[in-house]
């Protein structure tokens, strides 16, 4: 059989050729061999109406090995001719599907995939393109199909639906039913992750029903445009949770509401608006009474007009009663602000930390900051403490960076280090130094070392960032961290 000359090989003379072609032919084209199909894989799948071409070349778990087909024929070859003793089942297990049409999605449903266990769907219910007509449609059409078809699969355990939407987007009435009879049929669930996708009370009360959930991603009811009714949520296998709301109504009518004795991870997703001090303060005082096994807890504010919100640690006090917990984390760029004593109170209260990070403070703010002397606490106090991002520059003084060295090196298992907020000037090379040598014999065993500075002393959103990175698979040396800092001042 003649080969293919070597010319096709070249991407960009296929791409010429194939320019004023119609994208259904250039699909045609790519379906021919393996190096064109290379070339226009996006064409391909993009001209498919359906995935079912696909589930073709899928094993069949029911099939005998003896005369094997598709992606079943490519793994017996592995046998060098021989033909096994017992048959033997290759079975798909994960599928992720990305589908922004409502055809393609009614079509492309995985009916013949009976050993699924993990199905995750990503999908786009705003086009701007799109009149209102098709929107119905899509509602009708969309999501629904998928659950309906998802009956078929016997051993899903998990189920992820994301809306990529610029906005959260509350279920339709048919999306709401599929959803409750899907959690009915499916009482085995272990993980339900939807994103994006407003629910209503009634789904909320029904997951809780649920007995062997492990993992859940909900998006709450707006507290201001429904009345939400008192009760309590059980959740008796509940792991890891990720909470995303914008008002503090639902929040607390959630987490008044929640049960789960075994909860380990709090996600909040929350509007910085709705979460002010005062609700912080109220909220970790209720988490802490509640969940005292707590293992981490993670808060992710968000802003609809850009704004920043600024917190100090006083508000998250209430977390220092889980005496358990590994992890806490702050995302950039809110701005929480710990002092020295909010730092000995985390090392006294969470000795087993692994991962902390706090945002950054205003530049105007008067509130003190924490020092080196904090982190001395915190590396002596907590020695498995793997991971610190502090978007808080410690202040440092001749005197404390002198006092910090005559003392022992600290037992720190520290790896990485993180400081966002360097002076807008460059200090002395022998300010540098000396702080390279303080942060080393703090954390001698540290490997992965950032930092990063503001280029202007204007607003944050009209200010831009300078960061420097340095990583190494071995201990690194002050010299390192000094080149690190200064490589922020190069710009």
């Amino acid at each position: 059989m003649p080969r293919m000359h070597r010319v096709w090989i070249v991407e960009d003379v296929i791409r010429d050729i194939m320019f004023y072609s119609a994208s259904r032919d250039v699909a045609h084209l790519g379906m021919t061999c393996r190096c064109l199909f290379q070339i226009y894989l996006d064409v391909v799948f993009g001209e498919m109406e359906s995935l079912r071409p696909l589930y073709g070349v899928l094993p069949d778990p029911i099939a005998p090995a003896s005369a094997p087909t598709g992606l079943k024929a490519l793994i017996t070859r592995q046998n060098f001719g021989k033909a096994p003793k017992q048959p033997k089942s290759y079975s798909l297990q994960s599928l992720r599907i990305i589908a922004d049409d409502p055809n393609t999605i009614a079509s492309s449903v995985p009916l013949a995939l009976p050993t699924l266990r993990r199905f995750d769907l990503t999908i786009n219910f705003e086009d701007r393109k799109r009149n209102q007509a098709v929107k119905d449609s899509y509602e009708s059409s969309g999501l629904p199909a998928y659950i309906r078809h998802l009956r078929s699969l016997p051993r899903l355990d998990s189920l992820t639906i994301t809306c990529t939407n610029a906005v959260r987007r509350h279920v339709s009435e048919v999306e709401a039913h599929g959803l409750l009879f899907l959690s009915r049929q499916f009482p085995q669930l272990k993980t339900i992750e939807l994103t994006n996708l407003v629910l209503n009370e009634a789904l909320i009360y029904n997951l809780s029903k649920m007995p062997t959930l492990e993992r859940l991603h909900v998006c709450l009811p707006n507290g201001k445009e429904h009345v939400l009714t008192t009760g309590p949520l059980v959740f008796p296998g509940l792991r890891h949770m990720i909470i995303d709301c914008e008002g503090a109504t639902e929040l607390s009518w959630f987490m008044h509401g929640l049960q789960a004795p075994g909860l380990a991870s709090i996600q909040l997703q929350v509007e910085d608006d709705a979460f002010c001090p005062q609700t912080a303060s109220k909220f970790s005082e209720l988490v802490g009474a509640k969940f005292r096994h707590l293992r981490a807890f993670g808060l992710h504010p968000w802003s609809a007009d850009g704004s920043d919100r600024t917190w100090t640690f006083q508000s998250f006090q209430g977390l220092l009663k889980c005496h358990e917990l590994e992890s806490f984390g702050v995302a950039l760029p809110s701005r929480v602000i710990a002092t020295d004593d909010d730092v000995r109170n985390i090392a006294k209260a969470w000795p087993e930390l692994q991962e902390l990070q706090l945002g950054h403070s205003q530049d105007t703010t008067d509130f003190p900051r924490a020092t080196f002397g904090g982190l001395a606490a915190l590396a002596w106090g907590v020695p498995a403490l793997s991971s610190l991002r502090l978007a808080v520059l410690p202040a440092l003084t001749k005197d404390r960076a002198a006092s910090l060295l005559r003392a022992p090196i600290s037992p720190s298992l520290l790896e990485e280090l993180a400081f966002h907020d360097l002076p807008a000037d460059r200090p002395p090379s022998a300010f540098i130094e000396g702080m390279a040598h303080v942060i080393l014999h703090l954390f001698p065993r540290l490997q992965s070392f950032t930092c990063s500075r503001r280029t202007s002393k204007t607003a944050s959103h009209n200010s831009s960032t300078v960061a420097a990175r340095m990583e190494k698979g071995y201990p690194l040396s002050a010299r390192d961290i000094a080149i690190c800092i200064g490589e922020a001042y190069r710009v």
